[in-house]
């Protein structure tokens, strides 16, 4: 359930993107993977305050990243401090060798472009597993805001990858 989730997510199918991921959570209300993409639904459909009740206490870096994401749309300044200092302190305290993907999330996430794609070339160097067990970076609301940066599509193209068929609405 959670990848089918996941997979609808990237399609831009929101409404049976949460059935299935909701129905993975059924099984294991703690799961963060499951817990953190039904927050990118959220976001995606900008139901910003319903976030936070699969934030709360986040353990995993996208989880933490997708609810700062969050509190920057709503222009919650005093949360977004505390979970910008959250989220990068668990991004950056993951792992001594990085496959960067996370970082490029979190750029994306404070929408430091230069920053999000020296990360994401990184992760493409150094072949991080997300690209070749998931494949849905082109559709990915964590980075939908580059989709026009030409250095985007040079990343698909070093990854072999096609770009998303769905509209940058259908998936925000």
């Amino acid at each position: 359930n959670i990848d089918l989730g996941y997979n609808a997510l990237i399609a831009g199918r929101l409404d049976e993107a949460e059935m299935a991921l909701r129905k993975g959570m059924a099984l294991d209300p703690t799961f963060p993977f499951a817990r953190t993409n039904i927050m990118a639904v959220k976001v995606a459909r900008k139901q910003y305050d319903s976030v936070h009740v699969y934030g709360e206490g986040a353990t995993q870096p996208l989880g933490a990243i997708t609810e700062l994401r969050a509190y920057i749309a709503t222009g919650d300044t005093a949360k977004e401090r505390v979970m910008r200092d959250s989220a990068r302190s668990m991004v950056f305290a993951k792992s001594k060798e990085p496959t960067g993907l996370g970082h490029a999330f979190f750029y994306a996430a404070i929408d430091d472009a230069d920053s999000a794609f020296v990360w994401l070339n990184h992760a493409i160097d150094v072949k991080s597993s997300f690209f070749f067990t998931q494949g849905g970076l082109p559709c990915d609301p964590r980075v939908i805001q580059y989709r026009a940066d030409p250095r985007f599509a040079m990343a698909l193209r070093r990854l072999q990858i096609e770009p998303c068929q769905a509209s940058v609405a259908d998936v925000r």
